[in-house]
């Protein structure tokens, strides 16, 4: 699955974007745990010219340290909540000198909701909703997929509990 992931998001970024990440003063964190807090990282990502990075486990590793250094960055963005990147990779982010800024919800659908209002607090213009079983093997390609679609047309992506759209998607769209 950790594989998956990282290969996706390869050729999700467009290679505009990972030349703009030098010049960027904020980067994503997202897990390997589940796909997508990943997929909806990546849409925003591919929008705003941000870094993506995986966190094996959810844990901080010293490649990501080294990456968040070269790249200059002094904000870290975690896409998911305390379950999927644990506290104490938050901590160690605090501990290092970053502004450390979480973006998480109840469900997948809530942290893609406080994915959307952060980045795009005025409106994103559009958004992909695609299903969502809480099966990131069985969700993975479907989700990479509306992930691309977000990504090519400027929009956000949120995932929503197969066959329903939760209030909280709703009153953000409007």
């Amino acid at each position: 699955m950790k594989a998956v992931v990282l290969f996706a998001l390869l050729f999700l970024l467009p290679a505009a974007v990972l030349a703009q990440a030098a010049a960027v003063d904020t980067a994503m964190l997202a897990t390997d745990i589940t796909s997508v807090d990943a997929s909806v990282a990546a849409a925003v990502a591919a929008d705003k010219g941000i870094p993506v990075l995986i966190a094996e486990d959810g844990m901080l590793s010293d490649e990501i340290k080294s990456e968040l250094a070269s790249l200059g960055v002094k904000t870290v963005v975690l896409v998911g909540g305390p379950a999927v990147i644990t506290p104490e990779t938050e901590q160690q982010l605090r501990d290092l000198g970053y502004k450390v800024v979480r973006l998480w919800g109840f469900e997948r659908t809530g942290t893609a909701v406080a994915v959307a209002r952060y980045f795009y607090p005025e409106g994103a213009g559009c958004a992909v909703l695609v299903d969502d079983t809480k099966n990131s093997n069985a969700d993975s390609r479907r989700q990479w997929t509306a992930s691309n679609l977000a990504a090519k047309f400027n929009c956000t992506l949120v995932p929503v509990p197969e066959g329903t759209l939760p209030a909280e998607v709703l009153d953000t769209l409007k």
